[in-house]
Formats: structure tokens, C-alpha cells, sequence
């Protein structure tokens, strides 16, 4: 927790400086998205250019295929051996992922034959919506006592459709801001109203996350079943 966001801020002001130094040296350009690689190619040596141009395929690739993959993972793990076959066998759940895992990939091949005219308009949007669905639910569940469940799953459902609506059908909503602002008020005010709603969270939930080594060594000894 204290190392990550130093990290991220590094990252972050890193990416935001080379955009603008593309902007600088080619304010001209019709689509944005060239603006970083002409920008290398230009003012670097070729071997590091070439180093700097693997780095994000390298990086793209290693995100596609993770993300194929977890999705593959969710249907096959948490809708497919949850609520169609609860006894489905290895072999089965192999075959059954491989297929599912094919079939994601095709779709998001044919998809990227004709891709969008500007893609960071695309990575802005889901960066945005990640921001809305995860970052009140983990901070407030990491920091406060009270979050629980039901103000979480609050948090994400409304947040995430109140992004939606703002992007696209009622643009009404982001009241003339970037929608990831009153999004992210309305997933506030919604994990709060569930939190204090539902049910407060179990002392041993409590314990495990705010208690001393001691208390969670007691804990454990009164959960061990007495034989």
C-alpha cells in the first residue's frame, strides 16, 4: 500500500510527459495514436527505439492474453461449473476451456481488422470504468471498519451504469465533467448507503484485517472445530 502508488505516480507522470513531448514535436498529426511512435523513431537511436518499440508489444500482448484468459477463466469457473454443470469433470472443464479460449480469440480478431479510429478514446473509457467499478469499493473496504458487501456491490453496479449513461445515452449526467467524477460520487454515496444498510462486517473479518498477530492467533484457535 505505501509502495504501489509511488509507483503508479512515476508511471503515470512518465506516460503523461511523453504524450505531451509527441504533441510537442508533432502538433500536426490527424490521429494521435502515431504520435508517440514517430516521436521515437525521430529522436532515438535505432537499437534503443527498437528496444522502446518492443516494450509495449511486448506489453500489449502479455495484457490480450491475460485478459483472454481470465475471461475464458469467469465463464468456465464462476457461470459454467456454478450453474450448468456442477460436476463436470477435468477433462471436461479442459476441453470445454479451450474452446471458450478460441472462441474469444477469433472474436477479438475479427474486431481488431477494422479497429476504431482513435484507440485511446477506447482505453480512456475502460481505464475509466475501472476506475469507477474498483476504486471506492478497495479503498473504503482497505480503510473503513463498516464497508461490507452490499455497499461494495452497491458501489459497482450503480457506478458503473451511471458511467455508462454518462458516456453515451444521457451525457446529462457527467454535468459537463469527464463522467469519471460524478460516477465515481454516485459509487461513493452508494457504497456508504449499503454499507450502513446491510449487515456490519463479522468480528473475525475485523480481526483478520485490523487486529493484532495476537487477536488473530485467538481467533484461529476458537474457529479450530474441538474434537
Amino acid at each position: 500500500m505505501k509502495v504501489g502508488p509511488f509507483v503508479m505516480t512515476v508511471l503515470t507522470l512518465g506516460f503523461l510527459t511523453m504524450g505531451l513531448m509527441a504533441r510537442y514535436y508533432h502538433p500536426d498529426l490527424e490521429t494521435g495514436d502515431l504520435g508517440l511512435p514517430m516521436t521515437i523513431a525521430e529522436l532515438l537511436p535505432s537499437g534503443l527505439a527498437g528496444v522502446l518499440f518492443a516494450a509495449p508489444l511486448a506489453a500489449v500482448m502479455s495484457t490480450v492474453d491475460a485478459m483472454i484468459l481470465v475471461v475464458s477463466g469467469t465463464i468456465i469457473r464462476d457461470l459454467y461449473a456454478t450453474y450448468v454443470n456442477q460436476r463436470v469433470s477435468d477433462g471436461r472443464t479442459s476441453a470445454v476451456t479451450s474452446v471458450t479460449t478460441l472462441t474469444l480469440t477469433a472474436i477479438v480478431l475479427v474486431l481488431a481488422l477494422e479497429p476504431p479510429d482513435y484507440l485511446e478514446y477506447l482505453v480512456i473509457f475502460a481505464i475509466g470504468g475501472l476506475e469507477v467499478a474498483f476504486f471506492i469499493p478497495l479503498v473504503l473496504g482497505l480503510y473503513w471498519k463498516r464497508g461490507n458487501a452490499l455497499g461494495a456491490g452497491m458501489a459497482m453496479i450503480g457506478g458503473s451504469t451511471w458511467y455508462a449513461l454518462a458516456n453515451d445515452a444521457v451525457p446529462e449526467l457527467a454535468l459537463g465533467m469527464f463522467p469519471v467524477a460524478t460516477s465515481s460520487a454516485v459509487a461513493l454515496v452508494l457504497y456508504l448507503v449499503g454499507s450502513y444498510v446491510g449487515p456490519a462486517p463479522r468480528r473475525e473479518v475485523l480481526v483478520k484485517f485490523w487486529g493484532t498477530q495476537a487477536e488473530i492467533d485467538k481467533l484461529d484457535d476458537m474457529l479450530v472445530p474441538i474434537r
